[in-house]
C-alpha cells in the first residue's frame, strides 16, 4: 500500500520499465505540470528513473551540471524554445531584472503557457541575468505561500477545468447541445462522469 506523499516533497518522478511510469504532483498548476512531464520524459530518454524536488532543482542550477540540469534544459526547450523566446519584444528590450522582469513574465507566460520559473531560467540561458540573480529570485518565489485555488478546497470539477482548459470544454459542451455528440460521448471526451457535466458547464460559463 502506498501512503500519501507530502505535497511539497516532490514535483514528479519517473520509473523506467515496461511500460515506463511518470507521476506528477496534482496540486501544481498546469504550466508547472507540463514542465515536470517533459522533465521526467528526459529522465526516461536517458534510461534513468528520477525524483525531482523544488530544492533539488535550485541546488543543481547552482552547479550547472548533472542529470537534473540536463533534464531541465530539455524540458525548457520543449515548452519555450530559446530561439522563439529570445525574439519576444520584452526579451529583446530586457536590460534590468528589477525593472523589466515583470514584462518578460507576462509576455512569456501568455506566449508559451509556462511558469515564471521557466521564463526566469530562459533569461539565465540567454545570459541576460546572472546565476546569483536567478537563484535569489527563484528562492524568493519558492518561499512565498502558495495561493489558494478556487477559494479553498480544489474540487474534482475545478481540476478538470484547470487541466483541460475552458476553450476545449466549451467546444465539447456546444457539440453536445447541438446534438453533434451525445451526453455520454461528451463525458467520455472530458474524462468525467455524466453527473459532473452540469457543474463543469457552470464553471466555464
Amino acid at each position: 500500500q502506498v501512503g500519501r506523499i507530502k505535497a511539497d516533497s516532490f514535483r514528479g518522478f519517473s520509473l523506467g520499465g515496461d511500460p515506463p511510469v511518470i507521476a506528477i504532483r496534482s496540486a501544481d498548476f498546469p504550466p508547472a505540470k507540463s514542465f515536470t512531464l517533459f522533465h521526467e520524459c528526459a529522465h526516461l530518454l536517458r534510461r534513468q528513473s528520477g525524483v525531482c524536488s523544488p530544492e533539488e532543482t535550485l541546488r543543481r542550477a547552482a552547479t550547472g551540471q548533472g542529470v537534473e540540469t540536463w533534464c531541465n534544459a530539455f524540458a525548457a526547450e520543449v515548452v519555450a524554445p530559446i530561439e522563439v523566446f529570445r525574439r519576444l519584444p520584452s526579451v529583446v528590450h530586457f536590460r534590468d531584472l528589477a525593472r523589466d522582469l515583470r514584462d518578460v513574465l507576462v509576455e512569456a507566460t501568455r506566449a508559451f503557457k509556462v511558469s515564471r520559473y521557466v521564463a526566469l531560467r530562459r533569461l539565465l540561458t540567454l545570459n541576460l541575468i546572472a546565476l546569483h540573480e536567478y537563484l535569489e529570485t527563484a528562492r524568493g518565489w519558492a518561499e512565498q505561500p502558495r495561493p489558494k485555488r478556487g477559494g479553498g478546497r480544489l474540487t474534482f470539477q475545478r481540476t478538470v477545468v484547470s487541466e483541460l482548459g475552458r476553450p476545449l470544454i466549451k467546444r465539447v459542451i456546444r457539440a453536445g447541445d447541438t446534438g453533434a455528440i451525445s451526453e455520454f460521448e461528451a463525458s467520455d471526451i472530458l474524462g468525467v462522469r455524466m453527473r459532473h457535466l452540469p457543474t463543469i458547464r457552470t464553471l466555464v460559463e
